[in-house]
């Protein structure tokens, strides 16, 4: 596993459990979308749409088991995704993710 800004590449093939806390500090009521991508590719069953109040801090854990094919030619990208289609408004101000290869 290599981390960056972008975010954790994965550089062998394997059978990983990706976690994440996301620490969000509301400004604004609304629904907040958080979800894990590998490649670009969205894992439904991390989908977290989660309400955060006008003023405050929310905590979201996602969590997911996958096989993750890597190879020379192809390294993927584990990101972590956020994003409002309302009124919600904060900033992230801590992401706390965790890669682990279990087989």
């Amino acid at each position: 596993l290599t981390p960056s800004a972008a975010g954790i590449t994965v550089n062998k093939s394997g059978l990983y459990r990706i976690s994440a806390d996301v620490t969000i500090v509301s400004t604004a009521a609304g629904i907040v979308n958080l979800q894990a991508y590998i490649n670009g590719t969205a894992r439904p069953e991390t989908l977290r749409a989660v309400t955060v109040p006008a003023a405050g801090n929310t905590v979201v854990h996602l969590e997911t088991v996958a096989y993750i094919s890597a190879c020379c030619a192809m390294n993927p990208v584990i990101t972590i995704v956020g994003n409002t289609t309302d009124t919600a408004a904060g900033s992230v101000v801590l992401l706390a993710v965790n890669v682990i290869k279990e087989a």
